[in-house]
């Protein structure tokens, strides 16, 4: 297995740049963001959604790159680089804005959440006493990671992110129709 690491690096950068982005718009529009619970799911699909893009785009470009001459492992192994990487620059958006940037974040976050929790329950029919146990669960710290939460998060998206890579890599690391001979009879 020979592969160019530089190809996955550079998408993994990319994809990095991009997380950060992503986090900067949530940080700058949480308001707007998490007033609404529709909003909050259609915007982590569009994050979902650009964390396959990008390894799905890796992969592609690797293979042609490559004239097509890779295997499974060597697809896993750049799709799973990019994943990381992206991954690495999200998580640590995601400790430095509470932490670094704007200490009050977590605060508003939170202040944000138990409202939009109480609003769609009431609006759901929900009683005073189901609501109120709802709103115990949500809890003020966990809306400011530390270094360690911050590092289990990191493991637990990178696992997910070895899913994602082996998927694209079964779909990827498979001959064109052009390549395979035809059977014959």
């Amino acid at each position: 297995m020979n592969i160019n690491y530089q190809l996955p690096i550079k998408y993994g950068l990319i994809s990095g740049i991009v997380m950060c982005m992503i986090s900067m718009v949530t940080y700058f529009f949480y308001n707007s963001l998490f007033s609404s619970m529709v909003l909050q799911m259609v915007f982590g699909l569009i994050s979902f959604g650009l964390m396959l893009f990008f390894p799905i785009w890796g992969a592609v470009t690797y293979k042609r790159e490559k004239a097509g001459n890779v295997g499974f492992g060597e697809i896993l192994v750049v799709t799973f680089i990019i994943c990381a990487i992206g991954l690495f620059f999200s998580s640590a958006m995601g400790y430095i804005i509470p932490n670094l940037i704007d200490t009050d974040y977590p605060q508003n976050i939170y202040n944000r959440v138990v409202k939009t929790t109480s609003e769609s329950m009431e609006k759901m029919g929900s009683s005073d006493s189901d609501i109120e146990k709802a709103l115990e669960r949500i809890k003020l710290e966990d809306f400011k990671p530390t270094i360690l939460r911050t590092l289990r998060g990191y493991g637990i998206a990178l696992v997910v992110g070895f899913v994602l890579s082996t998927l694209v890599a079964v779909f990827a690391a498979r001959k064109n129709r052009e390549e395979t001979p035809e059977p014959t009879a």
